[in-house]
C-alpha cells in the first residue's frame, strides 16, 4: 500500500508539473510589452526551425509547448511562409493564429524558363492581380527568375517593378561590358538568354547552344 501511495504521489506531482509547464508555455513572454517585430518564415522551414526562431527572438516561452500545441491542433501545414508582425504580448494561440492569416508579404518563386504568360498565372494565384493586366504591363525577358518576398497588397506594377529591379541588379556593369565585347545590345542579350533557356535546360549544353545561336 505504501509503494502504491508513493507511486500515485509521484504520478500526481509529475502530472501537475507538466500541466504547470504547459500552462506557462502558452502564456505571453511579456503581456505588457506591446512592441511588435517582423518575424519571417522562409519557404520550406519546418516546425522545429520556426519554434527555434520564435524562441530566439523572445516571442515564445517554451519551444516544446509551442511545437506540441501546433501538432495537437493540426496546424503545421496551415502556417504560411512570409513575414508577420508579432509581439511578446501575444500568447501562443494568438501567435499561431497570426501566422496562419497575418502575413504582410508572401514568398513567390519564379522558376527559370517561364514566359510572362506563365509568370502571370503564378502571380494571379498568389495575389488579386488579373493575368491579362500583368501580361499587358510586363516586358518579356525582364522578369528575373528568383524567390521574392512581395507585399500582399502589391499591384501588378509593383510586382513587375520588384522583378525588374532585381534584373537590373543581376545584369550589372560586368555583364554589360561582356555584351559590348560581343557587340550585343541589352535587348539582344535578353533574347539570347531566353532562347538558350528554352533550348538548353542542362547547364552543360548552354554554352554550345549559345554559340550556335550567336
Amino acid at each position: 500500500m505504501n509503494k502504491f501511495l508513493t507511486l500515485l504521489t509521484i504520478i500526481l506531482i509529475l502530472g501537475i508539473s507538466c500541466f504547470v509547464v504547459y500552462r506557462e508555455g502558452t502564456l505571453p513572454v511579456d503581456k505588457n510589452n506591446k512592441t511588435t517585430k517582423i518575424f519571417v518564415i522562409n519557404q520550406g522551414e519546418n516546425l522545429n526551425e520556426i519554434a527555434n526562431k520564435l524562441s530566439a527572438e523572445g516571442l515564445i516561452r517554451n519551444r516544446l509547448v509551442f511545437y506540441l500545441i501546433i501538432k495537437q491542433m493540426g496546424l503545421e501545414k496551415k502556417i504560411q511562409a512570409g513575414d508577420f508582425r508579432l509581439s511578446p504580448s501575444m500568447d501562443v494561440f494568438n501567435l499561431t493564429q497570426a501566422m496562419q492569416h497575418g502575413t504582410l508579404d508572401i514568398w513567390v518563386t519564379i522558376v527559370e524558363g517561364l514566359r510572362k504568360e506563365e509568370i502571370a498565372q503564378t502571380i494571379a494565384k498568389k495575389f488579386e492581380i488579373p493575368e491579362i493586366e500583368f501580361i499587358t504591363l510586363a516586358t518579356e525577358g525582364y522578369l528575373f527568375p528568383d524567390t521574392y518576398l512581395i507585399p500582399t497588397t502589391a499591384t501588378a506594377e509593383m510586382v513587375i517593378s520588384i522583378m525588374k529591379n532585381n534584373f537590373n541588379k543581376k545584369f550589372d556593369e560586368e555583364l554589360h561590358n561582356k555584351a559590348k565585347i560581343k557587340k550585343l545590345s541589352e535587348k539582344e542579350v535578353i533574347i539570347l538568354a531566353s532562347l538558350v533557356e528554352r533550348e538548353a535546360r542542362q547547364a552543360t549544353t548552354r554554352e554550345k547552344v549559345a554559340s550556335i545561336i550567336l
